[in-house]
């Protein structure tokens, strides 16, 4: 597979629970939602962060595309896609004016998860998000740790995938 040289600066890191992690790696959750918007762009790359019990980055992202619009809006066109039942959704946007979705573009699962433990040995200190950081905010450290375990499973998987759109 081949990549373009900066698709690890560009995105984010999201931390997200264990079942929607699940689900967006394994294909059956193609949405993500927030309550505030990301700055993401189509090719843009999301290191997913699986939280507690789990606490390790389980994969990749890549981003298709992503809007804002409405709650309504964003249930009417996305519903399908986002592993949420009506309840779930309306109690996690409970007072939000709008809704922000990142469709996903494909999904890559690392073989062996980054647990939060060789996080900090690369970079002491290190503190997952609560919801998202953007990746050039990553100490260098954690950067080269992405980069490695991208490159090697992207290395090993067959076909060609592309993080920037032409």
């Amino acid at each position: 597979m081949s990549t373009s040289g900066d698709a690890l600066q560009e995105g984010i890191m999201l931390s997200v629970r264990p079942r929607f992690s699940n689900a967006l790696l394994s294909g059956s959750k193609a949405v993500e939602l927030r309550r505030r918007p990301v700055r993401l762009s189509p090719g843009h790359l999301i290191a997913l962060y699986e939280a507690s019990p789990t606490k390790a980055l389980a994969g990749f992202l890549i981003v298709a595309d992503t809007f804002k619009s409405t709650p309504d809006a964003v249930w009417r066109r996305c519903n399908a896609r986002m592993s949420l039942s009506r309840n779930e959704y309306d109690k996690y946007l409970h007072g939000a004016e709008s809704a922000f979705a990142i469709e996903v573009k494909q999904a890559v699962r690392l073989e062996t998860p980054l647990h939060l433990q060789r996080l900090r040995m690369q970079c002491p200190g290190f503190s997952p998000p609560q919801s998202f950081r953007y990746l050039d905010k990553l100490p260098a450290a954690l950067a080269r740790l992405f980069r490695e375990a991208f490159s090697t499973q992207v290395s090993s998987a067959k076909g060609t995938m592309t993080f920037k759109e032409a």
